[in-house]
């Protein structure tokens, strides 16, 4: 049997998922047609990280200014979409996209959409192979040479030299932050700096392993992120290196300390107190209620009851159930009032249905609180498993006839929400989890990770 805090684990990677995503969805007001945007995949550039079984593809490319844009990806082990973390400078875009080689499949789709001002960017999608051979498989093949006739040796011909004129200097790349010998206070660093317009960026770490790259300098300045994992030790050491378009390279080193790894900041399950255990809701419509810490965010799913008690069975941690599709959501998210209650109504189709809630920590403006020691956002554990069944309202007979039988009234799919009574706070939550990307990513494999770990000793 998984345990509690397995189920927790395993659900929590689509949850996640589904904040982003429902964010999305609610953000759009009204159906405009598909722009092109001039949407362009410039390079497509996969790289391992050492010591793991991680491999990290960098995704550069150009659009409109002014665009705003969405990665998103299929992967063969989870049933969802997965929203990836994308910058926008000026035309120019990057994706950072990091996967797993012992559960994702070698051959992965990302797909870029987005809005330019009013109008929808027409989706653009790029196949590529996570160990680098083409996508069809088969390994590029050198054409045949014809043999040549053997060339009889003709004594060496000195050319005059032509003489070069001098190559000019260009700035060299400075790191302006982090400053040098600085204690930073979160584990995902920004690096910024200057150095010679049209040049490249990229960066190693002290064992140099690139923890950066494909980056420009514009108009003399430079940025990018780096989110250093679990793994990574607090004193750190970069190496900044600049290439001009002509071959000149030059570096700036920077030492820094970041925060150790581990959780500092903590927020309650929710409580679900409302239907009861074992409550038969007549109707098409579900009404949750529930207790929490105030001002955090609720997100609720509720599964088949069968399915949801097979993946309970089930000894692999990657067994779980699918989530109800959502249905209607409401504009707003779910945030736990001032008085620690907060509720929501569901369209649910009849059926025996088990509930499960957790919580975001999030700050005044709505937007996920990042643990600086983890650089992940603040998750609470599940709250316990609730048990429902959904029957339908029986029709009633017309005036001055008699009952012919019953018939169910038309009920709407099943529900999955994250919405409630503060009006928009759901686009603000989805957009910083949105730029969240390669933290949320790592956080659904540190937890598909551990729930697998704790199947394992089962």
């Amino acid at each position: 049997m998984i345990t509690p805090s397995t189920l927790r684990r395993a659900l929590a990677a689509p949850a996640a998922l589904t904040i982003a995503l429902g964010g999305a969805l609610l953000g759009a007001t009204a159906a405009h047609a598909d722009v092109p945007a001039d949407l362009v995949i410039v390079e497509i550039d996969t790289l391992p990280v050492v010591d793991t079984d991680e491999v990290i593809t960098t995704i550069t490319g150009t659009v409109a200014a002014g665009a705003t844009l969405t990665a998103s990806r299929g992967t063969a082990v989870l049933p969802d979409t997965e929203t990836e973390y994308v910058t926008v400078d000026g035309t120019d875009f990057a994706s950072n996209i990091t996967y797993d080689t012992t559960i994702d499949a070698n051959t992965q789709t990302v797909t870029f959409s987005g809005t330019l001002g009013d109008e929808t960017i027409t989706p653009k999608s790029v196949t590529f192979n996570l160990d680098g051979t083409p996508v069809d498989g088969t390994p590029p093949v050198d054409p045949p040479v014809d043999p040549q006739p053997p060339v009889d040796p003709q004594p060496p011909v000195e050319a005059p030299v032509d003489p070069q004129p001098p190559v000019e200097a260009v700035a060299p790349v400075a790191v302006v932050s982090p400053a040098q010998a600085s204690t930073l206070d979160s584990r995902i660093v920004t690096f910024s700096g200057t150095g010679a317009s049209g040049s490249s960026i990229s960066a190693t770490d002290a064992d140099g392993v690139v923890v950066a790259s494909g980056f420009d300098v514009v108009e003399g300045a430079w940025t990018f992120d780096v989110f250093y994992p679990q793994d990574a030790a607090p004193a750190q050491t970069a190496t900044v290196t600049q290439t001009t378009v002509d071959g000149q390279v030059t570096e700036d080193v920077v030492d820094f300390t970041i925060p150790p790894f581990g959780a500092t900041l903590a927020v309650d399950a929710p409580v679900i107190t409302a239907p009861a255990e074992g409550e038969v809701v007549v109707g098409d419509r579900v009404t949750f209620e529930g207790t929490g810490d105030a001002g955090s965010r609720v997100l609720i799913q509720f599964f088949d009851t069968a399915e949801f008690e097979a993946a309970q069975e089930s000894a692999s941690a990657l067994a779980q159930p699918a989530p109800q599709p959502p249905v209607d959501d409401p504009a707003d998210a779910i945030t736990v009032g001032a008085d620690g209650r907060w509720s929501v109504t569901l369209a649910a189709t009849p059926g025996d249905y088990t509930a499960v809630s957790y919580a975001v920590l999030a700050d005044a403006e709505g937007n996920p609180v990042f643990d600086p020691g983890t650089a992940y956002p603040v998750f609470s554990d599940d709250s316990a498993p609730l048990t429902f069944s959904v029957v339908a309202a029986v029709a009633a007979p017309a005036p001055g006839t008699a009952p012919a039988g019953t018939a169910p009234v038309a009920a709407r799919p099943g529900g999955l929400a994250f919405t409630g009574t503060e009006a928009g706070g759901a686009l603000g939550l989805a957009a910083a989890l949105a730029l969240a990307g390669t933290a949320l990513t790592l956080v659904a494999r540190r937890r598909r990770a551990l729930a697998t770990a704790d199947a394992d000793q089962q």
